[in-house]
């Protein structure tokens, strides 16, 4: 039975009101809609109904006493809200209980009740108004949206927290649709302009708006049985107890907006509400992302993102061409990025360095590379906007700052690098290089008072420190969620780097292994979830994409073998690196003035660079003088070691050489120069001098793998690594470093006239034995090879 009747008056600070209607009831009192004259307002009664479920109705308990003297207290601060989508308070005091009203209460000697007046909300409980009302999509979107703007007022404006968010807490204004927060009987104050966050306090509410995965004992529990301090509950839930608690009412109203909503956005509220409904997980929220989430509701939001880049390109000021004929569209940013004068510099470099001495036509520059893998980007996150996990993450400055790391991620790219990054040059420092080609000092733009890639970046909301995480730390390095997805982009097993090159290196070199990848299946299938233990987000596919998938993998296994360690290439490669080694190494050059000396060189010109400099240094042309001009200067193949394909010894021997450090391989070269003096003289070439720098060693030195995880997820919605589906991927991961590398021993031009290649044919065998013997001269053989 309601405690008041109706038509009963109420007095309240001067004014009387009549009792109309009971409108409903929970566990901290009873909602009346009364009328002043003409105007009809709520009448909240307090009573902590709650409190007797928690300490019995045995006379009235002292904490009963306090929970309503603490209400009173706390009414005085709801007069100040003023937000349109939250109730209006007009008044607050106390309510003198009739003798039978008196009675009507489980507990004896209350005589007067704390209430609040406020406006009266024509209207359904979310839960109710969805079906009565008949909302559509936007209207749904929208009365979402106005509630996290509600909450943010609450919260970051006022510091009050409502700690009972629920559905029939939510009106839905029957003339406009317009949601409406009431009941803020159980509010927190937090606000220390107001109250002294020293004070004492208790939650008090419905158990089922709380975390049950929190252990009994853990102390956000213990606000519900005993008193803390408020500043203790601000530090343990503010705003997260909320936040869980929009996570608890998006799961309760999922079901009624089927048919209502699409799909995906369904699935994206489940996203979202899987997160706030995860302790850990929505502590790591604050109220601002409510919001931001929330915006990314609806089908304007899904089409056009609000980001200027990924519009569609007729809207764009101008647009550029990449080969074959691909069109990459420009905004003012990315326009900006490509003037800048580091960013030119790619203009200058190859791509696949000199592999144009083998295949004519992979001269183009890495500018292309980039490009393109920006536009592949913008293709990528127009198909990712379907995840729900990549829009929860993601919003239009994220969007934007992923789209600039596609642009440079390889802006710390200069002529041999990779050469370089084999040399273990003392003070090759990435990070200094990426400072030298970015901070717009060396480059010049800081002269020319222009910005510098660091400016450009910083516009998008990426520092300096930041950067050089994203392009050289790995997906777990990363700090926050947003930087995993974008690492997983930039560096997996298949991404945006990768689908750029295996596609551009085969159509320009004609090795068309890349142009079998299905690059719409692979674009379409794509989506974000979360691996590992720690549950990080990373780019994934749908499983329908594994051949496609596949294709990637495997296809970067035969460029290895035919493009990228293709026996003249790394010959070339060779003879570059004992030059880089002579000069930065031997003889302590320093290497930032290589990297100032060659930054607007191509790299032929860089080439040329490199001999000048050796001929300075050692008064004689080096190895690579004119090798360019003249391919027949290239170093010859003596021997390959052919790792896993049957021949024991080799396996030795590539066992034996591939920890060989730079030092021990220059002295095993001495070594081999000996041994194949004794060589020719058994040919009868008694006087044949071979100088060590005439044979080469080709062990590559950079960590080489299948390049990294690649994950699909299965039709029962789980993550699995594509070596656990594919058994084709499983035999490339297990071998890829035999399948992909080789081991070779190079010999000059003056060598291989005199052991040509017929002779080395005929003779492998015993060359073959000339390394073994040699290896075990030098203590260095592995007891295997017999």
């Amino acid at each position: 039975m309601p405690i008041l009747n109706p038509k009963r008056h109420v007095a309240l600070n001067g004014r009387t009101y009549v009792i109309c209607e009971l409108l409903g009831y929970g566990g901290s009192g009873e909602v009346y809609r009364v009328t002043q004259d003409t105007a009809s307002y709520a009448l909240k009664l307090f009573f902590p109904f709650y409190d007797l479920n928690l300490f019995g109705a045995t006379g009235l308990t002292a904490k009963i006493r306090d929970s309503m003297a603490f209400q009173r207290s706390e009414h005085a601060f709801l007069l100040r809200l003023s937000h349109p989508n939250i109730v209006k308070v007009h008044d607050a005091g106390d309510l003198v209980l009739q003798q039978r009203e008196q009675k009507r209460l489980p507990v004896n000697g209350v005589t007067t009740l704390p209430v609040l007046l406020t406006e009266y909300i024509d209207g359904s409980p979310l839960n109710d108004a969805i079906s009565h009302f008949d909302l559509n999509a936007d209207q749904i979107t929208h009365l979402l949206r106005r509630l996290a703007a509600a909450l943010h007022y609450l919260h970051d404006t006022c510091n009050y927290m409502h700690t009972d968010l629920k559905a029939a807490n939510i009106l839905i204004r029957k003339v406009d649709h317009e949601p409406i927060l009431i009941d803020f009987a159980l509010c927190k104050n937090l606000n220390s302009m107001e109250v002294d966050l020293s004070q004492p306090t208790r939650l008090i509410g419905d158990w089922d708006l709380f975390p049950k995965e929190l252990p009994t004992d853990h102390r956000l529990k213990a606000f519900k049985t005993k008193d803390g301090t408020r500043q203790t509950l601000r530090e343990l839930a503010f705003p997260t107890l909320d936040l869980f608690q929009v996570g608890k009412l998006i799961k309760a109203i999922l079901s009624l907006l089927s048919g209502r909503m699409n799909d995906r956005d369904i699935v994206y509220l489940d996203t979202i509400a899987d997160a706030l409904t995860r302790w850990e997980s929505a502590a790591a929220w604050t109220t601002p992302d409510l919001v931001s989430r929330f915006a990314r509701l609806g089908e304007e939001h899904f089409s056009a993102f609000g980001v200027p880049e990924l519009s569609a390109p007729t809207s764009t000021e101008r647009m550029i061409m990449i080969p074959p004929s691909i069109g990459v569209p420009l905004t003012r940013r990315i326009e900006q990025i490509i003037d800048t004068r580091s960013f030119r510099r790619l203009s200058l470099i190859h791509q696949l360095c000199l592999l144009s001495l083998v295949y004519p036509g992979a001269d183009y520059k890495r500018a292309v590379h980039v490009l393109y893998s920006y536009n592949l980007t913008r293709e990528l996150v127009s198909h990712l906007y379907t995840s729900p996990l990549f829009r929860m993450l993601f919003d239009r400055r994220s969007a934007q700052q992923l789209l600039v790391m596609a642009l440079l991620h390889d802006i710390n790219h200069f002529p041999f690098l990779h050469v370089f990054q084999e040399s273990a040059i003392p003070g090759l420092d990435r990070v200094g290089v990426v400072d030298l080609f970015c901070d717009g000092e060396a480059t010049g733009e800081r002269a020319a008072r222009k910005p510098s890639i660091y400016d450009l970046l910083n516009d998008v909301g990426i520092d300096p420190p930041r950067f050089k995480r994203l392009v050289f730390s790995g997906h777990h390095e990363q700090i926050n969620e947003i930087d995993a997805v974008i690492s997983s982009i930039l560096n997996s097993g298949v991404d945006i780097d990768k689908l750029s090159y295996l596609f551009l290196d085969g159509y320009f070199t004609g090795v068309r292994y890349g142009g079998g990848i299905d690059y719409p299946c692979i674009l379409k299938a794509a989506t974000i979830v979360r691996v590992g233990g720690d549950e990080r987000p990373h780019l994934a596919f749908g499983d329908r994409a594994l051949q496609a998938t596949e294709n990637v993998v495997m296809t970067r296994a035969w460029n290895f073998r035919s493009l990228y360690w293709h026996h003249t290439n790394r010959a070339l490669m060779a003879m570059v690196l004992r030059v880089v080694r002579n000069l930065y190494v031997k003889h302590k050059r320093d290497v930032k003035e290589y990297l100032l000396d060659t930054m607007w060189l191509n790299d032929v010109d860089a080439l040329k660079y490199l001999d000048q400099q050796y001929e300075k240094q050692v008064h004689q042309p080096s190895i690579v003088a004119g090798i360019v001009a003249e391919r027949g200067k290239l170093y010859r193949r003596l021997y390959t070691v052919r790792a896993g394909f049957g021949d024991d010894v080799d396996d030795a021997l590539y066992r034996d050489l591939r920890p060989l450090s730079l030092d021990g391989e220059l002295e095993l070269c001495g070594e081999i120069a000996k041994a194949l003096r004794g060589f020719l003289r058994g040919g009868g070439d008694s006087a044949f001098e071979i100088d060590p720098d005439e044979i080469l060693i080709d062990l590559p030195r950079r960590d080489m793998d299948s390049g990294g995880p690649v994950y699909l997820v299965r039709s029962d919605g789980k993550a699995a690594q594509l070596s656990e589906l594919s058994e084709p991927v499983r035999s490339i991961n297990s071998s890829y470093e035999r399948l992909t590398k080789r081991i070779r021993i190079f010999i000059s031009p003056r060598l291989a006239s005199v052991i040509n290649k017929d002779a080395r044919k005929e003779r492998r065998k015993e060359i073959q034995t000339l390394l073994v013997e040699t290896l075990k001269v030098r203590g260095k053989g592995s007891t295997q090879i017999r």
